[in-house]
């Protein structure tokens, strides 16, 4: 599931380029930077939305490609073939330890609660009966289906 960049970079460059610092961050260790100003030894990469989330990006060969699928590679000698997920949900934290490869599911299933969650806990959600009193519902999404899982008198069953 590589991006379009992984498959025009290969990771044979990107392992003569750069290296990995042990703190998340990558080094220059060949002169294919996007500037003339970078030098050899240098911090590679920036930060960049996506949305509501900020990412590491590094540019080589005018093809940007994320510093996270970066480091996961060179430490398993592959691109990545489904996502990278930050384990403590921190996108700028790009050490090897907190990074785990993961399906698109897997890695939805981490996402923070909406900004619209009332209950503060995940699955639950507030709605009312036919006769207008409240009442807690919760249900979840596999494999891209959502399945309901019942209606509850509070929103800690709910989530249960």
């Amino acid at each position: 599931m590589g991006t379009p960049a992984e498959e025009r970079v290969t990771l044979e460059l990107v392992v003569r380029c750069l290296g990995y610092r042990g703190n998340g961050e990558l080094t220059w260790k060949d002169k294919v930077s996007p500037s003339s100003s970078v030098k050899i030894g240098d911090v590679a990469g920036s930060v960049f939305r996506s949305g509501s989330k900020k990412y590491m990006a590094v540019h080589i060969k005018g093809e940007k490609i994320l510093v996270h699928r970066i480091i996961w590679a060179l430490h398993n000698d592959r691109w990545p073939e489904g996502h990278i997920d930050h384990i403590d949900g921190d996108e700028t934290n790009n050490a090897i330890e907190n990074l785990r490869e993961v399906t698109r599911s897997q890695n939805n299933m981490n996402r923070s609660n909406r900004s619209d969650n009332m209950s503060g806990l995940k699955g639950a959600k507030l709605r009312k009966n036919r006769d207008g009193s409240p009442v807690w519902v919760s249900s979840i999404w596999i494999n891209g289906k959502s399945k309901y899982l019942g209606r509850f008198k509070t929103p800690e069953e709910a989530h249960a």
